[in-house]
């Protein structure tokens, strides 16, 4: 997602990362924006992504992640 993301947010077609190989499966959490809540980003390492449809193609809004993503993540291991 680096390569794809080198200004801190862009939005890529899936295509591309399906020809890159991504594997969708494997995250380390769960961010949902507490402003917007219909977006949910998928978290690993430094990046996330968010899965969007504009006009019918299937699209990634990738960004860096933020400190303040912690304070919202979804996180398997966390104790609640």
């Amino acid at each position: 997602m680096k390569t794809l993301c080198p200004v801190g947010k862009a939005t890529v077609r899936k295509e591309v990362l399906d020809a890159m190989g991504y594997s969708y499966q494997y995250f380390s959490g769960i961010y949902r924006s507490p402003s917007s809540g219909k977006l949910a980003y998928f978290v690993c390492y430094d990046y996330a992504f968010s899965p969007i449809n504009e006009k019918g193609i299937d699209k990634a809004l990738i960004v860096q992640k933020q400190d303040y993503f912690d304070k919202y993540l979804l996180n398997p291991w966390a104790k609640y």
